[in-house]
């Protein structure tokens, strides 16, 4: 299987069709992403609660509070 980087232009169009549903990823949850494609391993509703709840610990504890982007982890 082909291994996607951030710069590979079927990576850049999931970006872009997620600012279309007004979405985004932020650069360290583009970078879970990729890794988990990239591993071959199932993508399911559970790896990707999985994903977004590690990540959102970790955003958690160095949050922004005066960023007011939405991100794909805000809507779920």
């Amino acid at each position: 299987m082909k291994q996607f980087q951030l710069n590979s232009p079927e990576f850049n169009r999931v970006l872009k069709n997620l600012q279309f549903e007004n979405l985004s990823l932020t650069p360290t949850l583009q970078k879970k992403v990729l890794e988990i494609v990239n591993s071959g391993i199932q993508i399911s509703p559970t790896i990707i609660k999985e994903v977004l709840k590690s990540t959102i610990k970790c955003s958690d504890k160095n949050k922004n509070h005066s960023d007011k982007s939405e991100n794909l982890s805000d809507k779920i």
